[in-house]
């Protein structure tokens, strides 16, 4: 079974790409939303967090406050080094099953939207990166759009790899600067390719 990498800076447009593909009938996970259904309450990483991070990040209803640990995590590098080796490998077992019960139903290919997908060094877990990317201003005006403040979304997107340097890993650019019916034939182009080169071999 091909695996596609979806992957790209904060704001770039991860989670369009990745509804454009299942909008075409691509199987796609988001690595982003395994992580937080594993913070839930009684879920597999919460207990974990909260021994490592403190009662303080807890909203009145026992949930974990993602707005309070992320501002904790993107200010202090250990911190995120920390939380990160919490839920990426419990992300990536939860993904592996994924993958294994579509592939015993016959999928050959799926899309797995993986955010830090190079800062976790799981660019062998899949067959094809696609790297979504935008401009700098449009990247941060994205990111204060969500409700982050200018400078937390500064520090976010410095904490990840330059966008230059995933360029050069990825094995194809998918550039969301642009309109929506732009980028959906972007994708749907990119896709056309990989299907044409599955059926080839």
């Amino acid at each position: 079974m091909l695996r596609i990498g979806i992957t790209g800076g904060l704001g770039t447009g991860k989670s369009t790409v990745t509804a454009l593909l299942a909008e075409l009938g691509v199987p796609t996970i988001s690595a982003d939303a395994v992580g937080h259904a594993l913070m839930a309450p009684q879920a597999k990483c919460y207990a974990e967090i909260i021994a490592a991070f403190g009662d303080e990040i807890l909203q009145q209803d026992g949930h974990i406050n993602r707005a309070q640990l992320g501002a904790i995590v993107f200010a202090d590098a250990d911190k995120r080094i920390e939380l990160e080796s919490i839920l990426h490998p419990a992300i990536w077992q939860e993904i592996e099953d994924w993958c294994q019960k579509h592939s015993e139903r016959g999928v050959y290919l799926v899309a797995i939207e993986v955010p830090l997908l190079f800062e976790a060094k799981l660019e062998h877990a899949v067959d094809q990166i696609w790297l979504v990317i935008c401009k700098p201003a449009t990247q941060l005006a994205r990111a204060i759009a969500r409700g982050l403040t200018e400078a937390a979304a500064r520090a976010r997107i410095s904490a990840q790899m330059p966008l230059p340097e995933k360029a050069r890993r990825a094995h194809r650019i998918i550039d969301t600067d642009t309109s929506l019916e732009t980028t959906r034939k972007q994708v749907s182009e990119a896709l056309a390719s990989v299907c044409s080169h599955q059926t080839l071999k």
